[in-house]
């Protein structure tokens, strides 16, 4: 059934959708990205926290796999030989599988992610915000120097 919609949707205005959805496939592991290794020593990192690559992904994964369902248990084969649905039977599934991975993967390294970024807020509220106040300095009691004359550069004469 849904090789037919696709039949249906390459044959009118929606014939862009499949390409933008196979273009798609897989975008966890080209665009989400977990902590550094060394985050727990970074003052300040940037990864992917958010589900929504992984979420498309399994849907994705998911329409793939019911397509190989059904391409495969169709009686009347939906193409024009039986080996060729067999075929595109196991392309789908290979498809959902690899797309599947790939949301594991997305899934997998957003939630590093946001265990990394509370460990970081964590950490900084723990951090103390200002360094501690030094004591004033000590002014000895000495006298201070004489002034010193401008004219000859040295110190000047007590005046009376």
């Amino acid at each position: 059934m849904l090789a037919r919609l696709g039949s249906i949707v390459t044959t009118h205005r929606l014939a862009p959708l499949p390409i933008v959805l196979a273009a798609l496939a897989g975008c966890s592991f080209a665009f989400v990205h977990g902590p550094p290794p060394d985050h727990e020593r970074l003052a300040y990192f940037d990864c992917s926290s958010s589900n929504a690559l992984p979420i498309l992904d399994a849907l994705y994964a998911g329409v793939a796999a019911a397509d190989a369902v059904l391409i495969g248990a169709a009686s009347p084969p939906l193409t024009s030989s039986p080996s060729a649905a067999k075929a595109e039977a196991v392309a789908f599934a290979a498809e959902a599988a690899l797309v599947g991975a790939s949301a594991v993967y997305g899934f997998r390294q957003t939630s590093r992610c946001r265990s990394a970024q509370a460990q970081l807020l964590d950490r900084a509220a723990r951090a103390p915000s200002m360094p501690p106040f030094a004591p004033a300095p000590r002014i000895p009691s000495a006298m201070p120097p004489p002034p010193i004359d401008p004219w000859t550069s040295l110190p000047a004469a007590p005046s009376n």
